[in-house]
């Protein structure tokens, strides 16, 4: 029972990725991506540090052909050269991940990269406990409960005195940055 239990479940993860390839395929091909691997794949294909300062944009070919198209690659400008000089291995890459010549150059295209996501913020240490709460602690007649409690009761007494409030700032704020002509 658990072994057919596992099998439908992967038959249900492959129908899920049958189903969004389905639905991505006419997207892809709109951007000449016949191949949408090399969008969801890009990093795996040229690296993390090349999928950090660039991006596929368009694949073409020629009327007719689906090979030997022009990758054109969204490049933060100032790593244009760098991606330039790499362009024979970045084009090796791609082939070698379908198996098949569907790149023979290379095409920059200057332009920003999209924004990573912001961090979320830290969350503001829990306030220490109120006498209250300690004195409820100590009313606790299980002697493992009440040291639990004790010690949990200790560890937020120590991280609200070792944070800072919320919206205090840091602890140690930065000097300001000193001009040259101060003294």
């Amino acid at each position: 029972m658990a072994e057919r239990d596992k099998s439908d479940r992967r038959r249900g993860l492959a129908t899920a990725g049958a189903t969004v390839a389905r639905i991505a395929r006419p997207l892809f091909r709109r951007r000449g991506f016949a191949e949408g691997a090399i969008i969801t794949d890009w990093a795996a294909i040229v690296g993390a540090h090349l999928a950090s300062i660039a991006l596929p944009d368009r694949l073409a070919f020629d009327k007719g052909r689906r090979d030997q198209g022009t990758l054109m690659v969204r490049v933060v400008s100032a790593f244009g050269p760098e991606v330039q000089h790499l362009a024979p291995q970045i084009i090796d890459r791609v082939n070698v991940h379908f198996g098949y010549p569907a790149v023979a150059k290379l095409r920059i295209l200057p332009g920003a990269m999209p924004e990573p996501p912001k961090r979320q913020p830290r969350a503001p240490a829990p306030p220490p406990p109120t006498e209250d709460t300690l004195a409820a602690v100590r009313a606790v007649e299980d002697p493992e409960l009440r040291a639990a409690l004790e010690r949990l009761a200790e560890a937020l007494k120590s991280s609200a005195d070792a944070r800072p409030a919320a919206g205090s700032g840091p602890a140690n704020p930065p000097e300001p940055a000193k001009n040259r002509g101060d003294k």
